[in-house]
C-alpha cells in the first residue's frame, strides 16, 4: 500500500501546513502588509471584499499546492461583479489515465463572511454530476463535505478547521489536538495523490476471480500471518484517523447543540419570567401555581405539543378576571408565541443534530464501559472503532475465501459487480466514488445473514468511511487469499497495532498462546471426557481461552466419531466421508453456541472475542452452506456485561459455592435480564443452575491502591470472605470462579504470585482449600515476563478442583498431592513440576496470624528439608530480637507528608535543614550520600493539619538531637527477586549530621536499652543470604514488609553471636566505606549487582585523573585514519557487537585502550555522532596509560572481594547459628537462592 509519511504524522502535517500556507500568506494594505494573523486581528470593515485577491487568490490557492495540486489541475472561475454565479471558484481535477475528473469544488468567502445555509445549497448545486466533495473557506475556516449522491438534501462533514486556533503559536493543547486532527483527515482525503489512484484501487479491485486467485497471498504460515499484521497498521493508521476527526467533531457539534438548546430555553424561561410577572401583579396566589404548571413543562420542551401548551393558555384565560382581559391576553399571546416557535425550535434542531449526537453519545456509553479511566480518551475511542470496522470488512473477506458466503461480494467478481453498477448508473460520480455507504450497507446485510449479531454494537456501528478509505481498507485485504486462516489473527492483529504503552496497561486483551494452551493442558482439556461439559471464561478479553478450547472441543470430536466409527483419526480421513464431515460440522457448531460461554465488561474486547470465534465456526459453517441448508448463527455466548455486577441475593451470601447453591433463592426479575443479559448465568438460574465445569481465565490484576474502585467489595459478604486487605480485583474474579464451577468441575487461574504468601491473599488462600475446593496443581513464575513480553509482573497458574464433600476427613484430604512446578519459560514451566504431598504446600507454616496461611512451592526438593530442619530447631521468631532494643517504623514520615516542607534538590542548606535518604541511595554496608535527593526544613509557624503538625514534630525532635542518633536502615523496595539479599546500611544522624529517612525504608533506631554492636549485628544478619532465602520463600512481591521480616524463624534468641556478627558487620561497613571513597567517589565505579561480579570503572574517569597523558578526539583519530568506522550503525552497542570499528597503525595497547572507551559507549547507547569529541589517549600515550587503568580495575575488584569474603563469613556465621554448617548441600542451595530469586542475565550489570 502506498502512503505519504505525512498523511500519518499529525505534527509533520501541521509544521508543513503552517509553513507552506499561513507563513505564505501576505496581505498588502498600503502602507502596511500584513501576516495571516495581523489581518485577521485587523477590524471587519478593513477587510471586507477580500474574498478574491486574499482568499482564493492566496490562501485557497496555497493550500491547493500543499495538498499536491498544480496550477493545470484547477480552473479558477473569477467573479464579474453584478452577474449571477454559476460555477464554483475553484473546480479541482483528478487525472485518471488521460481523462481529467472533477475531484472536488472549491468555494471561497471574504473574511468577514460566516457560513449559512445558503452557502451549503450553493455548494450542492456546484457539485451536481460530480462525487459529491466539496470545500468552503473563507480563510478562519476550512469546511470539507461531501454531498451524497443517493440523497441531494444530506452531506457529511469530512473535516472541519478553525484555521485561526490552528494558526495560534501557544495555543490550548486541546485545540491543537482537535485542530490538527481535522487537518490531517483534511490532507488524508483531499490531497491529489488520493484522487489520482482512487481509480487504480477500483481497477485492481474489479477483477474476475482468475485473477484475484493469482494475485492473492494465502495466510497458510506464520510468516504470512505476520505480513499481514504488519501492512495492516497502514490501513488501520488511515481509519482510526477518520474516525478520530468524526469523533471530535460530533463531540464539538454536540456541545454547540446543547449550547443553542440552552439558548433556547433561556428564550423560554425570560417569555415565562415576563408571563408569571404579569400574572403576580393582578393574581398573586395564581401566579405560583402557574409557574409550577409551566416549569413541569419546560424539561419537556421540544417533544411538547400545540395542545400541551395551548392548556396553560386555557387555564390561564379561565383565571383571568374579565376587568382589564385585553391587556393581560396581549402578554399570554406573547408567552405562547415564543412558546410555540421555542418548542418547534428545539424539535427542530435535535432532528437535524441526530448525527453528532449519535457520534457524541456512542463516545459516553463506550467511555462508561472502560474499567480504566486512562483509556477513556477519543484517542482510544478511535482506534477501537477504526479496527471494528476493520475486522468487519476482513470477517467478510473471510467469510468469501471459505464459501461460506457463496458469491462473491467485497473481492473478485463480486466488486467487479457493484462497480458496474455504480459506473452505469451514476455516471456523476467520475470515477471518484463507489457509493461507499449503501456498498458497507450491502455487504453487512449479507454477512449479517451468516452471524446474526455481527452489527449488534451500537457504539461501533455509526462509523462509516468515507469511499477513499473503503477502498484503500479492500485494497489491502483483496492482496490475501483467507482460506487457511484459523489463528486468532483478530486479536493478534490489534495486539500489534496499539501503542505499546496501551499493551502495558491492558495486556488482559490477548493471553499469549503458549501461556493459553499450557492452562488447558493444566485443566486436562483435551481428550473425550471434555465433550459436553461447559466452558466459562468471566474476564474473556477478545476470547483467546474460548478460542483455543474450542479448537480443542473440535478436534475431541474428530476423535470421537472417527473412532466410533472406527476409522482413522484424522480429520483428513473423516473428510473423505460427506456424511461424516457434516455430522462434525452440526455437532461443533452446536457445542460452540451452548457450551462456551464468556463475561467481558468492555464492549470491545466482546466483539474481537465473538470474531475469533466466528473464524472456528466458518469452516463448518461452509460444510453446512454446501448442503443447502439455512444455519445462520444467532450469537455466541459473549456478554458484555460485568462480570462483579452481582445479583443482591449472591452479594449477600458469603458461602455460595455448588455445594451450598441449592439454598440460595433468587427472582427471576424481568428487569435484571433487559439490564444485564447475563443475569441467568449469574443468578445461576434456568440452564445455569448446574454451573460450569471449567472455569478458566487471566482475570484482570486492578489493585484498589492503583485504581480507584467504584464498589467497596468488603461490605459483600460474597466478596468478603476472599479480601483480607487491599482489595485486588484478581481476588474477587477467584471468588467468582469458586461460585460458577460445579461440583466436579475445574477452575484454571493465573493470578499475580501474591496469591502464594501475600497478607492480601490470606482469606482467598485459606477458601481455597476448604470443601468442596482442593488444589490440585500450583505454578510459579520465575520472572515477571511470561504472561506479556515487556511487563514485569510474576505469576502464578492454579488449578483448584471442587470435588471435596464435607464428610470428608481432614486425614483424608491431607493424604492427597499436589503437582508444583516453576519455570521462567512455558517451555520450563513444563519441564520443572514435581508432585509433593499437599499438606508440604498448604499446610507447612507456623499457625500464627502473621503467617497469613502462606503456601509453600518450590520445585527443589532441598527447599522443603531446609525448612523442615528450620521447623524443628527455629522455634522463635525475628521480631524476638529487636523487641525492646530497637525502634522499627516505616521511616521517620511518609514521603508524600514531607511535600510541604521539601527545599528542591539543587537547595543549597542551612543550619538546621534535614537532608532526605531515599531507599534508592541505601546501598549494602555503604556510607549513605552526601548529596542527598532533596531537604527539608520546619516551618516557621505552626502548620494547621494533623498531618503536617506530625510531621513539624518529627522534624523538630530530630532538629533537637543533642547526642548521635544510631541505627541501620533497610530497603523497603529490595528487589528480591533480582537480589541475593536485602540492602541494609548503618545511620548516624546528630547535631552536625542531620537527616530524615522516608517510608520507603525500614528504619531500625537503637533504644536506651540496646548496643550498637546488637543493632550491628542485628544488620549483620538481615543482610545475610540466609535471611534473603527466607524471606524470598514466602514473599511473592517486591516489597519487604515489616511483617515478613517479623515473622522469620530464628534459633533461641539467647545464642544470637552478637559479637561475631558485629565484629563482622564493623568490618564490612569499613571495606564498603573504602570501596566508595576510592572508587566510587573518585572514578565514578560501579559496581556489581552480584556478588561475584566485576566492578566497572569508566575510562573516562581515569583519564581525566591524569591530566599529563595526552589525548585525541575520536574525530581526530578518524580524520588521521587511525579509527574507522564500517557500516551504517549509528548505536554504539550496534557496532561494537558487530566488529565494525577497525584500526590502522597502531600498537596493541592501543587498540585495547580505544575498545574500552567504545565499550563504556556501547553500555551507555551512546551513538556513533554523540561520542565523537570524546577525548582517547593519544596512540602513542595508550602504553602508558593501558597499565594505569588495567591496575586501577585489578584494585578496584580486590577491594570488592574483599567486600564479598567478608559477607560469605557473615553468612557462614549464620549458617552455624541455625545448625546447617554441617549440612553442606542445603548451605550450597542457600548460597545459590531460590530459582524465582536467582538472577537473569542483562544486557549491561547496574550499579547495586
Amino acid at each position: 500500500m502506498t502512503t505519504s509519511a505525512r498523511s500519518l504524522d499529525l505534527s509533520s502535517i501541521y509544521a508543513t501546513f503552517s509553513q507552506e500556507v499561513i507563513a505564505r500568506v501576505r496581505i498588502s494594505l498600503p502602507p502596511h502588509a500584513y501576516t495571516y494573523r495581523d489581518y485577521l486581528s485587523l477590524p471587519a470593515s478593513q477587510r471586507s471584499n477580500d474574498e478574491m485577491d486574499t482568499v482564493a487568490q492566496q490562501f485557497s490557492r496555497y493550500v491547493l499546492e500543499w495538498l499536491g495540486f498544480s496550477e493545470s489541475s484547477w480552473s479558477f472561475d473569477r467573479t464579474v461583479p453584478g452577474q449571477r454565479k454559476n460555477r464554483p471558484d475553484y473546480q479541482v481535477y483528478s487525472q485518471i489515465s488521460s481523462i481529467r475528473r472533477t475531484a472536488f469544488i472549491w468555494e471561497n468567502k471574504n473574511t468577514t463572511h460566516e457560513l449559512a445555509a445558503e452557502d451549503l445549497a450553493q455548494m450542492r448545486r456546484y457539485s451536481m454530476r460530480t462525487a459529491g466533495y466539496a470545500v468552503w473557506c473563507n480563510m478562519r475556516r476550512i469546511l470539507a463535505v461531501r454531498f451524497s449522491a443517493d440523497d441531494t438534501l444530506t452531506y457529511t462533514t469530512l473535516a472541519d478547521i478553525d484555521v485561526v486556533a490552528l494558526s495560534d503559536p501557544t495555543p490550548p493543547d486541546d485545540v491543537r489536538i482537535v485542530q490538527t486532527t481535522q487537518l490531517a483527515h483534511f490532507s488524508l482525503l483531499f490531497r491529489a495523490a488520493r484522487f489520482n489512484s482512487f481509480a487504480d484501487r477500483i481497477k485492481h479491485l474489479a477483477v474476475d476471480e482468475a485473477t484475484f486467485l493469482q494475485n492473492a497471498e494465502r495466510l497458510d504460515n506464520e510468516e504470512r500471518i505476520q505480513s499481514f499484521i504488519a501492512g495492516s497498521r497502514d490501513v488501520l493508521d488511515y481509519l482510526r484517523l477518520a474516525a478520530l476527526a468524526r469523533i471530535r467533531e460530533g463531540r464539538v457539534q454536540k456541545q454547540d447543540a446543547l449550547a443553542e438548546e440552552q439558548r433556547l430555553i433561556g428564550e423560554w424561561n425570560d417569555a415565562t419570567s415576563t408571563l408569571v410577572s404579569a400574572i403576580a401583579s393582578w393574581l398573586p396566589k395564581f401566579a405560583d401555581e402557574l409557574r409550577s404548571t409551566v416549569e413541569r413543562l419546560t424539561a419537556r420542551v421540544g417533544m411538547l405539543s400545540r395542545e400541551d401548551i395551548q392548556q396553560v393558555v386555557v387555564h390561564v384565560e379561565e383565571n383571568i378576571p374579565s376587568r382589564g382581559q385585553a391587556a393581560r391576553r396581549s402578554v399570554l399571546e406573547s408567552w405562547e408565541d415564543v412558546a410555540v416557535r421555542v418548542n418547534v425550535a428545539m424539535r427542530s434542531l435535535r432532528f437535524h443534530g441526530t448525527a453528532p449526537y449519535v457520534v457524541a453519545d456512542a463516545y459516553q456509553v463506550w467511555g462508561e464501559r472502560q474499567t480504566d479511566r486512562a483509556d477513556v480518551t477519543e484517542e482510544r475511542f478511535a482506534e477501537q472503532v477504526a479496527y471494528v470496522f476493520f475486522v468487519r470488512l476482513l470477517l467478510i473477506r473471510i467469510l468469501e475465501d471459505k464459501q461460506v458466503i457463496p458469491k462473491r461480494l467485497a473481492s473478485d467478481g463480486g466488486f467487479m459487480a457493484w462497480d458496474t453498477y455504480v459506473k452505469e448508473r451514476f455516471s456523476e460520480l467520475g470515477e471518484q466514488g463507489i457509493l461507499s455507504g449503501n456498498y458497507y450497507r450491502l455487504l453487512a446485510q449479507k454477512a449479517g445473514h451468516y452471524y446474526l449479531h455481527f452489527f449488534q454494537q451500537a457504539v461501533f456501528d455509526w462509523f462509516i468511511p468515507d469511499d477513499y478509505l473503503l477502498i484503500e481498507t479492500l485494497f489491502f485485504l483483496s492482496g490475501f487469499l483467507f482460506t487457511d486462516v484459523q489463528s486468532d489473527i483478530i486479536g493478534l492483529t490489534y495486539e500489534s497495532y496499539i501503542d505499546r504503552q496501551a499493551r502495558n496497561r491492558k495486556g488482559h486483551f490477548l493471553t499469549q498462546p503458549a501461556v493459553v494452551e499450557y492452562m488447558l493442558d493444566v485443566a486436562g482439556y483435551s481428550g473425550p471426557e471434555i465433550l459436553g461439559r461447559t466452558f466459562l471464561d468471566p474476564a474473556a478479553g477478545s476470547g483467546s481461552f474460548l478460542v483455543h478450547a474450542a479448537r480443542r472441543y473440535r478436534q475431541a470430536l474428530v476423535t470421537q466419531i472417527c473412532t466410533s466409527t472406527r476409522i482413522a483419526v484424522s480429520e483428513a480421513t473423516l473428510a473423505e466421508d460427506p456424511e461424516r464431515r457434516t455430522a462434525l460440522a452440526y455437532q461443533f457448531l452446536n457445542a460452540l453456541t451452548t457450551l462456551f460461554f464468556g463475561l467481558e465488561i468492555n464492549p470491545f474486547a466482546c466483539y474481537l472475542a465473538e470474531m475469533n470465534l466466528l473464524i472456528q465456526a466458518l469452516d463448518d459453517l461452509s460444510v453446512v452452506q454446501g448442503q443447502s441448508v439455512d444455519y445462520p448463527i444467532e450469537r455466541f455466548h459473549i456478554y458484555n456485561t460485568d462480570s462483579l455486577a452481582m445479583p443482591r441475593e449472591v452479594l449477600g451470601r458469603g458461602d455460595l459455592t455448588s455445594l451450598t447453591i441449592q439454598s440460595l433463592s433468587i427472582m427471576d426479575r424481568l428487569s435484571e435480564r433487559i439490564i444485564d443479559e447475563a443475569y441467568p448465568i449469574k443468578a445461576r438460574i434456568d440452564s445455569f443452575a448446574a454451573g460450569f465445569f471449567y472455569v478458566i481465565s487471566n482475570p484482570p490484576y486492578i489493585s484498589a491502591a492503583r485504581v480507584d474502585l467504584a464498589t467497596n467489595y468488603q461490605t459483600h459478604p460474597f466478596f468478603e470472605i476472599v479480601l483480607g486487605g487491599t482489595t485486588n480485583t484478581y481476588l474477587l474474579f477467584l471468588r467468582l470462579g469458586m461460585y460458577y464451577v460445579s461440583f466436579g468441575g475445574r477452575m484454571v487461574f493465573i493470578v499475580p504470585l501474591s496469591i502464594i504468601g501475600d497478607e492480601t491473599a490470606a482469606e482467598a488462600r485459606h477458601q481455597l482449600t476448604r470443601p468442596p475446593f482442593r488444589l490440585s496443581t500450583i505454578l510459579r513464575s520465575f520472572t515477571g515476563n511470561i504472561l506479556f513480553p515487556g511487563v514485569d509482573q510474576a505469576v502464578a497458574i492454579l488449578r483448584i478442583d471442587a470435588d471435596i464433600l464435607p464428610t470428608e476427613t481432614s486425614t483424608s484430604l491431607m493424604q492427597k498431592m499436589v503437582q508444583v512446578g516453576g519455570g521462567a519459560t512455558v517451555p520450563e514451566l513444563r519441564e520443572r513440576t514435581t508432585t509433593v504431598p499437599i499438606t508440604d504446600v498448604v499446610a507447612n507454616t507456623p499457625t500464627s496470624p502473621a503467617w497469613k496461611n502462606a503456601w509453600l512451592v518450590s520445585t527443589e526438593p532441598t527447599t522443603y528439608q531446609i525448612w523442615a530442619h528450620l521447623r524443628t530447631i527455629a522455634t522463635h521468631v525475628m521480631e524476638e530480637l529487636w523487641l525492646g532494643k530497637l525502634e522499627v517504623r516505616k521511616g521517620d514520615a511518609a514521603s508524600n507528608h514531607l511535600n510541604p516542607f521539601r527545599q528542591g534538590r539543587n537547595h543549597s542548606p542551612v543550619v538546621g535543614d534535614l537532608a532526605i535518604q531515599k531507599g534508592e541511595d541505601v546501598h549494602r554496608y555503604a556510607p549513605l550520600s552526601p548529596h542527598p535527593s532533596d531537604w527539608v526544613r520546619p516551618k516557621a509557624s505552626s502548620p494547621t493539619t494533623k498531618i503536617d503538625r506530625s510531621v513539624q514534630a518529627t522534624l523538630q525532635r530530630i532538629q533537637s538531637l543533642t547526642q548521635p542518633e544510631k541505627g541501620f536502615t533497610i530497603r523497603k523496595i529490595a528487589r528480591l527477586n533480582t537480589r541475593e539479599r536485602l540492602i541494609g546500611t548503618w545511620f548516624e544522624r546528630g547535631p552536625d549530621k542531620l537527616m530524615l529517612i522516608p517510608d520507603d525504608q525500614w528504619r531500625f533506631r537503637i533504644l536506651s536499652s540496646g548496643t550498637e554492636d546488637y543493632a550491628k549485628a542485628l544488620l549483620a544478619l538481615l543482610n545475610s543470604r540466609m535471611i534473603a532465602y527466607l524471606v524470598n520463600l514466602f514473599s511473592t512481591n517486591n516489597n519487604v514488609a515489616q511483617n515478613d521480616l517479623a515473622r522469620l524463624l530464628i534459633p533461641e534468641p539467647s545464642t544470637f553471636p552478637v559479637q561475631t556478627l558485629a565484629v563482622l558487620a564493623n568490618q564490612a561497613l569499613t571495606a564498603r566505606d573504602a570501596l566508595e571513597q576510592k572508587y566510587v567517589l573518585s572514578y565514578g565505579a560501579k559496581l556489581p549487582d552480584e556478588d561475584s561480579g566485576t566492578v566497572f570503572i569508566s575510562p573516562i574517569r581515569v583519564l581525566q585523573q591524569h591530566p599529563h597523558i595526552p589525548t585525541l578526539s575520536v574525530t581526530d583519530l578518524v580524520a588521521r585514519g587511525t579509527i574507522r568506522k564500517m557500516g551504517a550503525a549509528s548505536k554504539m552497542r550496534s557496532v561494537m557487537q558487530h566488529g565494525r570499528i577497525s584500526y590502522v597503525g597502531i600498537a596493541p595497547d592501543a587498540i585495547a585502550a580505544y575498545d574500552a572507551f567504545f565499550d563504556e559507549a556501547a553500555r551507555e547507547d551512546q551513538t556513533w555522532i554523540a561520542i565523537q569529541m570524546r577525548r582517547m589517549p593519544d596512540p602513542a600515550a595508550a602504553v602508558i596509560w593501558l597499565p594505569l587503568y588495567r591496575q586501577v580495575l585489578a584494585d578496584a575488584q580486590a577491594a570488592w572481594d574483599q567486600f564479598v569474603a567478608i559477607q560469605e563469613q557473615i553468612d557462614d556465621a549464620v549458617y552455624a547459628w541455625y545448625g546447617l554448617n554441617s549440612e553442606a548441600v542445603w548451605c550450597a542451595a542457600i548460597h545459590d537462592g531460590l530459582p524465582w530469586s536467582r538472577r537473569r542475565s542483562r544486557v549491561m550489570p547496574t550499579t547495586e
